[in-house]
């Protein structure tokens, strides 16, 4: 009786293991939105979910734990004793590894997926396909994959109206006031619907472990949850949301979309409608794929476009591989209780068989092969570097064939822009980066070249020298693309030094005007001459000098809308460090 007792209490401390890694694992679906909007100090958000969680969990109902505790599998019907704890003990272990692994990589991936696929590989190995009630399971599946897509639905719906009634109130600032104010409201609702959903899971279980092990008695034909098993979940799930999960809270809040107050409240308010729900009728959903659908769906009623498809990719393929691979784990765990290595070889063997066969196939035949946009944008600032070398070649050798150089270099520069604008327009899929961004940041490198063109073209055209100011803008102005190449390059991987070259182009742009007004008082100075004090002869020079100023600064205007250029692609470069930073 002493060994039966010791695997109870391990299992039970799984249990509760599992519910801390839930509670943790899906504190960021609670908390992120509200976080990124700064309606909410984390601390204070993350101690209000789950202080909800609590309540949630222990005063609103067990429609779920029942239909874990003896829907899927009735474990009267299960032989008692060690053995059969064992099987829990699998499931258990397998659903806390895969969450711990989602967690590391933060990814939002289903806990309520983990548990479910690790109790049917667990089930299946251990007591075979019969005692499972699959009518049961497929209506779980079915709720498991249509509350996402409701969520998203919803989530659009609720956004594209709210932005419509924003619009027709015509009071920005309140409104975003209102819809601030009002995720407390969401945040405290979403965390008693998460409590109840998804705490009641972890009861379930353990109700399922003392079934089968013979200390738990049914009442009235119902499953009894012990008020004992209650509290002790409803702590777990609490405490392990207060601890949150930042990885995660980081891909939720800043990864999907740049979330706003009424994206933050219209997600929240369909996710947690849809929850509660479900919890009403003992459906145990997905809470993370409804909050994160829900995310998904109130960026892309506002502007598909700007929602960050490539994350969004990979948490569909974490969801879709979760109760599998949950499913394999809980099996491996088993078979290693039972001394099967045979099979737990194979498993490892089809494993691997499987990883590079996945590897070889490449996800970009399954899904589109994300594009690296940095290394494009990188790419088209050298060219517009080779460009300005062109023109600088010009100020030394003037001359048509050196103008005809320049003229390919800028050429070469837009077919540059236009590659990058079509495969920015051909894809949902830009990474990180949002569309807009990357197509303005290329439109703005590409300026910096159209302008030297067209002060080349005029220094040709009207047979203007060049003078040691303009060869001094042209080097500020190579410096300073070769400044924003390298800010391109250091964007995703050292944060510090890509402001730091952002700061020196604008210093080179800075630099340039000063040349400018340098040469503009020079010029001003020759002026400053009495006409009817000259002699006639002088008069023409002084006409001459003064088209030949005139022709000049129409060549410095051109550097000067450049070096303009150049700060714009700073500002573009300054507001994606902000957001991925």
């Amino acid at each position: 009786m002493g060994i039966e007792i010791v695997v109870v209490v391990i299992a039970i401390a799984l249990a509760l293991a599992f519910d801390f890694t839930n509670g943790f694992h899906d504190a960021a679906n609670q908390v992120a939105t509200v976080i990124k909007t700064d309606a909410i100090k984390p601390l204070r958000a993350l101690i209000i979910a789950a202080t909800f969680d609590f309540v949630g969990a222990f005063f609103l109902g067990s429609k779920v734990a029942e239909t874990l505790g003896k829907g899927i599998v009735d474990p009267h019907l299960m032989t008692k004793g060690v053995s059969s704890t064992l099987v829990i003990i699998a499931a258990l272990l397998g659903a806390i590894l895969w969450n711990l692994w989602t967690w590391r990589t933060g990814t939002p991936s289903s806990s309520s997926h983990a548990l479910i696929g690790g109790l049917l590989g667990a089930f299946v190995v251990g007591w075979g396909f019969a005692p499972v009630n699959w009518l049961k399971v497929l209506s779980v599946f079915a709720i498991l994959i249509a509350s996402p897509l409701i969520g998203f639905l919803v989530a659009s719906v609720l956004t594209r109206v709210a932005i419509f009634v924003s619009a027709v109130i015509a009071l920005p600032a309140r409104t975003n006031s209102f819809f601030r104010k009002a995720q407390h409201a969401t945040l405290i609702t979403q965390a008693l619907s998460h409590g109840t959903n998804d705490a009641q899971k972890t009861m379930g279980v353990i109700v399922f472990i003392l079934t089968i092990a013979g200390m738990h008695a049914q009442v009235r034909g119902e499953a009894f949850i012990p008020l004992w098993v209650m509290l002790s979940c409803a702590v777990a799930i609490a405490v392990g949301t207060l601890c949150g999960g930042w990885r995660i809270i980081r891909t939720l809040g800043w990864g999907i979309y740049d979330i706003k107050p009424i994206h933050s409240f219209t997600s929240q308010f369909s996710s947690t409608s849809i929850i509660y729900l479900s919890s009403v009728f003992g459906y145990p959903i997905s809470t993370t794929q409804v909050i994160s659908s829900s995310v998904m769906g109130t960026g892309a009623a506002e502007n598909p476009k700007r929602v960050h498809w490539q994350i969004t990719r990979d948490m569909v393929f974490a969801w879709l591989v979760t109760i599998p691979a949950s499913a394999t784990l809980s099996a491996t765990f088993l078979l290693l209780f039972r001394g099967m290595w045979p099979h737990i070889i194979g498993i490892i063997i089809s494993a691997t068989v499987i990883h590079m066969a996945w590897k070889k196939i490449s996800l970009s035949r399954v899904f589109p092969k994300q594009i690296d946009f940095m290394s494009l944008l990188s790419g088209q600032a050298g060219t517009v570097i080779e460009g300005l070398k062109t023109a600088q070649d010009y100020c030394e050798r003037p001359g048509p064939e050196a103008a005809e150089a320049v003229d390919r270099a800028e050429n070469e520069a837009d077919e540059a822009r236009h590659d990058i604008t079509a495969k920015v327009r051909s894809t949902f899929i830009t990474g990180k980066f949002d569309r807009h961004n990357i197509e303005n940041l290329s439109q703005k490198i590409d300026d910096i070249m159209d302008e030297s063109k067209k002060a080349v073209l005029r220094m040709e055209k009207f047979e203007v020298s060049p003078d040691k100011y303009i060869i001094e803008m042209l080097g500020k102005l190579s410096e300073a693309v070769e400044l924003i190449k390298e800010a391109i390059e250091t964007l995703g991987t050292d944060p510090k030094r890509c402001d730091e070259c952002i700061k020196a182009a604008r210093k080179r742009e800075n630099t340039i005007q000063h040349i400018y007004e340098a040469w503009y008082g020079k010029t001003e100075s020759e002026m400053k001459v009495d006409v009817d004090r000259l002699a006639p002869d002088q008069v023409g020079n002084v006409l001459r000098t003064m088209i030949r100023n005139r022709d000049e600064e129409k060549v410095q205007y051109a550097f000067i809308k450049a070096a303009d250029a150049v700060v714009m692609a700073a500002a573009e470069l300054e507001t994606i460090l902000a957001k991925i930073a």
